[in-house]
């Protein structure tokens, strides 16, 4: 998987590099060249990493496509995950490669050859959802954790702004003063963050993740801490005690200087992780990320709950927390989150009362 991610990311620094537009117009040609999907599809199934799911002696060769989709890009609706799984599942009949559901999921990192890194957990859910189910993912492996019929009296409305996230005013604005010319560096920045806050969790709290360090990579290793992986919590009150001791031990905001003074041993990994983007305006929100990741976890079971009691006040205030732990602006604003050390204080006192779902997080994303 290491080889392929450097290959993609080499493909992707190739075509900038030749491309004489503006960073929009650049942003503006990956979202339409959707073609480039394809062809991040036939070329990591013609890799040992593709080949090694298929069927002896399967191959792929040329074709004719036609696409057509509704979905809109870059609108959080997971547009560029959905091309390619669809294109995965056509190559697979086409061809009789003989892959199964889970093969799919994993063959999703395809999209990294044009640039996008949509979350296996999306992969995932485009493969294994239904009509009229909702659906709650594992991940590490990816796995159906439960699924629930949607009550009767609920309906979903999606509505399109036709407003793309990296033109969002503020930002955009945002985007400028950090020197980001490619919206997509946001994600790596994201990622990086996730991964940086395991690493800050392993080695400041080596008895709480050493069931894991040995099975799962950093940005996995965040997902496992998500439900506790093998390590067992009493309640859901204990879980939140760990998570803000955690949380407690990280900076408000971590330079790059910091990070690699509190972290000496993880030299390499951290810059493997830096040279994915520029530094973060201010440093890394480590708290806030990792926050969201913990938390929005926890809001995913609370949700469930709250579904099958047919609480539909208690269902709408989840999905508000969450969307306000996933965003960039609000109203037209900059939206920042920052988790204070007093803050955590008081958490980690009464964590029975401060309950991990009810804590939004900073993921930096969605724009009103």
């Amino acid at each position: 998987m290491g080889e392929w991610a450097e290959w993609c990311q080499e493909v992707s620094a190739k075509k900038r590099a030749h491309f004489q537009g503006s960073p929009a117009d650049w942003t503006r040609r990956r979202e339409s060249h959707w073609w480039e999907f394809a062809k991040g599809v036939v070329a990591l199934l013609n890799t040992e990493l593709g080949l090694a799911n298929c069927r002896p002696g399967a191959a792929v060769t040329g074709f004719s496509l036609a696409v057509r989709s509704g979905i809109p890009t870059a609108g959080g609706l997971s547009s560029s995950s959905s091309l390619v799984v669809s294109l995965i599942m056509a190559v697979n009949t086409l061809f009789d490669l003989g892959l199964g559901k889970d093969d799919v999921v994993k063959l999703g990192v395809c999209e990294h050859y044009n640039g996008t890194k949509g979350g296996t957990n999306d992969h995932a859910a485009i493969v294994h959802g239904k009509a009229g189910q909702m659906l709650l993912m594992g991940s590490l492996p990816d796995r159906v954790v439960q699924r629930a019929e949607m009550a009767s009296s609920v309906s979903i409305f999606l509505a399109e702004s036709n407003v793309k996230r990296s033109q969002a005013p503020s930002v955009s604005a945002k985007l400028q003063r950090e020197g980001v010319v490619d919206p997509a560096v946001i994600l790596a920045r994201t990622q990086a963050s996730y991964a940086i806050a395991a690493l800050w969790a392993r080695t400041k709290f080596p008895d709480f993740s050493q069931a894991l360090q040995s099975r799962f990579d950093d940005f996995g290793l965040m997902r496992e801490l998500n439900s506790g992986g093998n390590v067992v919590f009493a309640s859901a009150s204990d879980r939140a005690a760990a998570v803000y001791r955690v949380l407690l031990s990280m900076p408000e905001l971590a330079s790059r200087a910091l990070l690699r003074e509190a972290l000496p041993d993880c030299e390499t990994q951290l810059d493997a992780l830096f040279a994915s983007h520029p530094e973060p305006e201010g440093g890394y929100n480590l708290r806030g990320y990792a926050l969201y990741g913990w938390a929005e976890n926890e809001r995913n079971f609370e949700f469930m709950a709250r579904s099958a009691a047919g609480d539909l006040p208690g269902m709408l205030e989840v999905i508000r927390v969450s969307q306000d732990g996933d965003r960039a602006s609000k109203n037209g604003r900059p939206w920042v989150y920052s988790v204070s050390t007093q803050q955590l204080e008081q958490w980690l006192a009464s964590p029975s009362d401060h309950p991990l779902w009810s804590k939004e997080g900073w993921f930096e994303r969605s724009i009103e």
